[in-house]
């Protein structure tokens, strides 16, 4: 069984980087536009300099009301955060910032807890697809530092999200006979 993991393990990475050779002509007309709003961040001040104004934000909604938060989904109309109060939509900048300031120290426990359940369900199991899903999580969780998409119900990242802490949970259940 070791050798069939080495073997797919060899296979992906041949894979990508064929794939990556293969992408090599193409990347800067797809990246231009992220190339640009880079270029757009240091005229700025700074690579985070977009996003610490929402940091600061979401700390200060945090010290206003720490045991509970702000209000699921909500920010402080009275705070220096930008929303639109139309249509209600919130950009928090920060995921995990975002449930400590909207929920409070009581979601952001709950938030904790079901995130390490995820890691270490995933992490106590050594099969091809839980190393996947545990690797797919630990990556979805660092981009969720500088994207705030964990409570955008509906939004594409935020179900992309739940469902890579899902199924990370759901390892325990995944036999190597149902691979």
């Amino acid at each position: 069984m070791k050798s069939n993991v080495n073997g797919n393990k060899k296979r992906i990475i041949i894979i990508l980087c064929i794939s990556a050779l293969v992408a090599m002509p193409i990347a800067d007309r797809v990246f231009a536009g992220v190339l640009n709003k880079q270029e757009q961040r240091k005229e700025q001040g700074g690579a985070l300099s977009s996003r610490q104004s929402k940091f600061d934000c979401r700390i200060d909604e945090f010290m206003k009301s720490p045991l509970l938060g702000v209000g699921f989904v909500s920010v402080d109309p009275n705070g220096n955060d930008e929303y639109n109060p139309v249509t209600g939509q919130v950009e928090p900048g920060t995921s995990h910032l975002a449930v400590l300031s909207m929920t409070g120290l009581l979601g952001m426990f709950a938030y904790t807890l079901l995130l390490l359940n995820a890691y270490k369900t995933s992490k106590r199991d050594n099969s091809l697809n839980a190393q996947f899903v545990m690797l797919l999580l630990v990556a979805m969780f660092t981009h969720a530092w500088f994207e705030g998409y964990v409570l955008s119900a509906g939004g594409f990242l935020s179900m992309t999200y739940w469902m890579i802490v899902g199924q990370n949970i759901d390892c325990k259940y995944i036999t190597e006979h149902t691979l």
